[in-house]
């Protein structure tokens, strides 16, 4: 019997790390043809290319780096040809700028969210979004240089202020945004520009935050505030901030230590203001209020307004009612002057005299002068062609009148006195 014995051949230790290294590059190989497959299969359903920090679905366009834009102007935007898809744009976080009409025309975008980042957000154009039929911002960080980028969107409707990044709204930021009816101002913004809100006559409110200091040029000129409180950190109002609001009825000045200084004439000219809540002492007020015909009532609150300016409410002929509580100390010169309408005021023991024309052709029909005060200078109560009754209330120290005639041209009737004069 012929054995047949088959030999095995040994590899040499050289061969087998040879052939291991070999099986290694192929399994490598199949490995990468196995990622690329897969990220092939990824950016068909996400549009998002390797390198480009953009993605497109469902219509919401995300773009989240600068590189996005790296080659504007010279080459269109990648999703340039999708334009009409996109309903939602999202500015993330790592975003610094906006380029020119980077979204000019984009006929369906509706909703732009700007991510929360604390990097402030430029736009380097007047006109990113002109054209595009914007109704809800969520803004999440300051934007600068924004002057009319959403400005005259007669579209947007609401602005979500989201986080607490965003710390201004510059000048005329939502100027002419003639439809906007709600903005959320969060306590982290510590200033509003010159005609941020100028035009936007369909936000009937607003409400101003504490961390807000003052209130500038034109801000609310020709909105549709209906009422405004003045929070009590507020020292400053500079300008026409409110002219021709024509329906702001109700104006509230909080409480507060410090006096709301008003650095213009006239900055509710052209508002049918019906009724004034003072909470503490403004300062360079002639005329602010003056010559409102609409003014009604004046409620003093709290204990914080010591005087009436000079000419504070001269010419309101429509007044008809004020409080004056005992922390009043001082009624500036011509003060209640022709308010023809007021036919009765109880001044406090806290006033220790009265001044040129303060009730100037007023339509009071009697006044009580208190015993406190001891001077009435002037034509105080001249032309006060309703008033009948005088009274001078019992008082140790003397009335001294510093005119001839305080009482010029008054039919007074009945003269009420406790002491020689």
């Amino acid at each position: 019997m012929n054995m047949i014995i088959k030999q095995t051949r040994v590899m040499e230790p050289e061969t087998i790390e040879k052939n291991g290294t070999i099986l290694e590059s192929r399994m490598s190989k199949g490995k990468i043809i196995i990622f690329g497959v897969l990220l092939l299969v990824f950016c068909g359903f996400t549009n998002k290319a390797v390198g480009q920090s953009w993605s497109l679905s469902n219509g919401t366009l995300t773009v989240s780096d600068n590189s996005a834009f790296s080659n504007y102007p010279y080459y269109p935007y990648p999703w340039a040809d999708r334009t009409n898809e996109i309903t939602k744009l999202s500015i993330g976080s790592g975003i610094s700028s906006i380029p020119g009409e980077a979204f000019y025309d984009y006929k369906s975008l509706t909703t732009v969210t700007i991510e929360d980042g604390q990097s402030d957000l430029n736009f380097n154009s007047t006109s990113p979004f002109l054209g595009c039929p914007i109704q809800t911002l969520n803004l999440g960080r300051n934007i600068v240089k924004s002057y009319s980028v959403f400005a005259n969107n007669i579209s947007l409707k609401t602005i979500n202020i989201t986080g607490n990044n965003v710390t201004s709204i510059e000048d005329g930021c939502f100027s002419g945004c003639t439809n906007l009816t709600s903005i959320n101002l969060p306590n982290s913004i510590t200033s509003i520009g010159a005609t941020a809100f100028a035009g936007c006559m369909s936000l009937t409110s607003i409400n101003l935050p504490n961390s807000i200091t003052a209130i500038y040029n034109g801000t609310f000129y020709n909105s549709g505030l209906t009422s405004i409180t003045i929070p009590e950190n507020i020292t400053s109002i500079t300008g026409e901030a409110f002219d021709n609001c024509s329906s702001l009825r109700t104006v509230t000045i909080a409480d507060g230590q410090s006096d709301l200084n008003f650095n213009f004439a006239s900055p509710f000219l052209g508002c049918p203001i019906q009724t004034l809540n003072l909470g503490r002492n403004i300062v360079k007020s002639t005329y602010v209020f003056s010559g409102n015909t609409s003014l009604k009532t004046i409620n003093i609150t709290g204990n914080n307004v010591t005087t009436i300016d000079d000419s504070e409410f001269y010419g309101c002929n429509g007044l008809t009612s004020i409080n004056l509580p005992n922390s009043i100390t001082s009624i500036g010169v011509r003060a209640f002057a022709e308010c023809t309408g007021l036919t009765s005021i109880n001044l406090p023991n806290s006033i220790t005299a009265i001044y040129d024309d303060t009730f100037y052709n007023s339509g009071l029909t009697s006044i009580t002068i208190p015993e406190n005060i001891t001077s009435i200078t002037g034509e105080a109560f001249d032309n006060c062609s309703s008033l009948r009754i005088v009274t001078i209330a019992d008082g140790q120290s003397d009335l001294n009148f510093n005119f001839a005639s305080p009482f010029l041209g008054c039919p007074i009737q009945t003269l009420i006195w406790a002491e020689i004069l």
